[in-house]
Order: C-alpha cells, then structure tokens, then sequence
C-alpha cells in the first residue's frame, strides 16, 4: 500500500507498506472488543514483556536523530507460541462471555504507545504503573515491542470473572481508567510520563508536515 497526498513541491508520501487483509467468521457481533478506554475499566496485560528493543519504532527514531547507534539490540522473539495461543483462547473466551470490552495489541511503540492511542480513542484518561510485568529494563517494559502482548480493559465490578477466566495465563494488572484528562505513567513510585489527553489527540492529527514532502 501506497498513499500520496498533494502533487509537485507539496506533494507528501507515505513509505510502502506491506497491508494484511484478514477475513473469518464472527457468531456474535455483540460480543467484541475495541481498542477505546471506557470509564470505570481496570486495565491488565496479557503477556510478558521482555528485552526486546531491537528493530523497534524508538530505536529507529534515536537512529535517525542520531542519539543512538545500532537497531536497538534483541529483537523480538516467539520461542513459544503454544503458550501465547492458549492466553489467546482464554482472552477470547472471556471476550465472548461479555466481561472484556476493550483490548489492543502492543506493537509498534510498546506498550507506551498502545495505552496512549487507548486513551486518545476513548478520550479519558488512566493511570498505569509498568514496574513488574516482564524481565525488561524500564526502556523495554515502555517501548519495547515483544510478541503475544495485549491491553485489554475490564469493567470494575468483572474482574473476579476475569482472572478466573485467564487463571494460568500471564497476565499483570497495570492500573485504572480515570475520570480525568490525563495519561499517567508509573513506575512503581516514580512518575515517569504525564500527557494531556486532548494534547495527545491534537499531536496524532496533526502530525504531518504540510508544507512538502518526498517528491
């Protein structure tokens, strides 16, 4: 897939991107996920974080801006992917059950990213706190990009049901969705990153530069 926007000296291009299309069955339309926070949601992590920075969105922007060298060390790995399918299936039961109404997948930027790109599409704010979860550094647990992750948010009064349901499986509890305008990470007592929700939303629309591009 290829964008382009504008023609000439203004014109600005989108780097190709390889696009997966995927297809399947779904019993019940009422019994989905998306990736917008919802008010009053406890917020848990499947999977681990490990010391994966290699290759990731944040080695590669310190690369370009010439604050680093190299791709960031060990990229990521999937040992074991029985084990990421069985959390799959649990989460995927507790989703049809109706107790897990949010979730979004930690790619590209980590887990910093995805939980802000979860507060921008529910327009609230949350408090997580990353220390524990995985064997990572604090660079890794915020930005690293290991396989088989998900943030999923759960109703407050469901979640007795929902670690039942996940019993077994990696899961860590990471914080709460909050009834102010701010994201809030923690890690453990220290304050690591505090943004603005409607700043967050304004940086995400308005990140292209409009006045010319690759021509």
């Amino acid at each position: 897939m290829k964008n382009d926007y504008g023609t000439g000296e203004n014109k600005i291009s989108i780097p190709p991107t390889l696009l997966f299309s995927l297809f399947g069955n779904h019993h019940d339309v009422r019994y989905t996920t998306t990736s917008d926070l919802k008010p009053g949601e406890s917020l848990y992590l499947v999977g681990e974080s490990k010391q994966e920075l290699g290759a990731s969105e944040i080695s590669y922007m310190l690369s370009e801006s010439g604050e680093s060298d190299g791709i960031g060390g060990e990229v990521p790995r999937l040992p074991n992917p029985e084990k990421n399918l069985e959390s799959y299936k649990a989460l995927t039961k507790a989703i049809q059950s109706g107790i897990v109404r949010t979730a979004h997948d930690c790619s590209e930027g980590g887990i910093a990213v995805a939980i802000a790109e979860m507060c921008i599409g529910g327009r609230c704010g949350a408090a997580i706190d990353v220390d524990g979860p995985g064997e990572a550094d604090l660079w890794g647990r915020l930005w690293g990009e290991s396989l088989g992750r998900i943030l999923v948010g759960v109703k407050q009064e469901n979640r007795a049901e929902f670690l039942a349901a996940m019993k077994g499986q990696s899961l860590t509890y990471m914080g709460e969705v909050t009834d102010g305008d701010t994201l809030s990470v923690w890690d453990g007592d220290d304050l690591i990153i505090e943004s603005n929700v409607e700043e967050m939303v304004m940086a995400w629309k308005g990140s292209l530069d409009m006045t010319g591009g690759v021509q």
